[in-house]
């Protein structure tokens, strides 16, 4: 007799329940139609950064500041790229061509710091693509030029820039992403991948492996964000999202694509990261709308070996699961009720009967995981197995399963 396990895989769908956005009415003189950055300030102004200026937002009315060529102590430039609220109150302006404006809530005005071509003392580029705030106040400027290091007390600015000659310099001089994470490190994401900055040895540290799966070299990052467990979020302009561990250093990638792939994103260009109040990341994108992923979870999936099952008991098990999850409500802090389906997939080990060593368990798990697809496929309520039984030639049967044509296959959809 030969003892049968069953290789069941799982993967949990969250639905949040209905999630309704409310338009804001914005009248046709305010450029806040497209919108580039975004801040809130300790008084709980919403600052919108556009193309046509800086606006104000205070839940019922707009304030538009732009920019005046005559006036030193207006906005520098029209396109705003970043925002960044200080802990000293101001407002800090990132722009596209023109350096940072900072604005002062006591004076209603803005100090202008440019570049000059020659002049160390200046910002290294005019293009201010990023901007992150250290504890002690120093802030961080992503330019295209380099990163700069700038102290509000007594106007200093600190330089990085590439060098070829040095490995724990700036990976290049195109920065975007910036961030300065709870422990004090800063993040910075560039053209040339994701390297983080730590105080004590004032060295730029690669973070993933130099090449492969898990290296962001030659990755135009351009997002950062930390989550409630520490973790570094990261989107790019051309490869979708990652996330990357700092204590187990390993890096998950989430990258554009289509179909029922929980780690793929609806587009290849991240524009911006949050966290929910529930938990969830929320990513937005350049043109396919916002992912949300579940940050306790991350897409994945989990796995349950069922130990000297008979191969037909198969179904039965998956139902139990499936009704197991559907029957449990969460309840959320704030009220919201949470519901939570459940997709499975099985296949039974040996997988045939008639020939117990034509599929070794790997083979055995690839085709449970297959089934767990189809059953995603089905409706993300229900489970798809494959028990081979009577199976007189394995590869064949896997080959109908993946082409959709008849295959000794059973499920069950809610």
């Amino acid at each position: 007799m030969i003892g049968t396990a069953l290789a069941i895989g799982a993967v949990l769908t969250v639905r949040l329940g209905l999630i309704s956005f409310h338009p804001v009415s914005i009248p046709d003189d305010v450029p806040a139609h497209l919108v580039s950055a975004l801040a809130q300030d300790a008084d709980g102004f919403l600052w919108i950064g556009t193309q046509g200026g800086l606006v104000r937002y205070d839940g019922y009315t707009f304030r538009t500041y732009r920019t005046n060529p005559r006036d030193p102590a207006a906005l520098g430039g029209a396109y705003v790229r970043a925002l960044r609220a200080s802990a000293d109150g101001r407002l800090w302006a990132g722009t596209f061509a023109d350096g940072v404006s900072i604005y002062d809530p006591a004076t209603d005005r803005f100090t202008q710091l440019r570049h000059t071509a020659g002049d160390a003392s200046t910002v290294a580029h005019n293009r201010v693509e990023g901007l992150a705030e250290e504890r002690d106040g120093h802030m961080w400027i992503a330019t295209y030029g380099g990163l700069d290091r700038f102290d509000p007390r007594s106007g200093a600015i600190e330089h990085f820039r590439h060098d070829p000659a040095q490995p724990s310099s700036l990976a290049d001089d195109r920065t975007r992403g910036i961030l300065v994470s709870r422990d004090g490190r800063v993040w910075v994401g560039s053209s040339g991948g994701l390297q983080v900055w730590s105080p004590a040895t004032r060295a730029f540290e690669r973070a993933g492996a130099a090449s492969g799966p898990e290296s962001l070299a030659g990755t135009f990052v351009s997002e950062l964000y930390e989550d409630a467990r520490g973790r570094i979020w990261i989107g790019t302009t051309g490869s979708g999202a990652a996330v990357w561990d700092p204590e187990s250093r390993r890096l998950q990638r989430f990258p554009p694509g289509t179909g029922d792939d929980a780690k793929r994103l609806s587009h290849f260009w991240v524009y911006g990261i949050s966290e929910g109040g529930s938990g969830e990341i929320w990513i937005a994108t350049f043109g396919g709308g916002i992912d949300v992923v579940d940050a306790d979870t991350l897409g994945e999936e989990f796995l349950i070996v069922a130990r000297f099952n008979d191969r037909r008991e198969g179904g039965t098990i998956a139902e139990k699961i499936r009704e197991a999850v559907a029957a449990r409500t969460f309840t959320l802090p704030d009220g919201d009720a949470l519901h939570v389906t459940c997709s499975i997939g099985f296949a039974a080990f040996p997988f045939s009967t008639v020939e117990p060593g034509a599929l070794d368990w790997e083979r055995v798990i690839d085709l449970a995981d297959l089934a767990l697809y189809e059953a995603k496929r089905g409706g993300r309520n229900g489970w798809v197995g494959f028990d081979g039984t009577t199976v007189a030639d394995p590869g064949a049967a896997i080959d109908a399963l993946k082409s959709g044509r008849a295959s000794p296959i059973s499920r069950q959809s809610r």
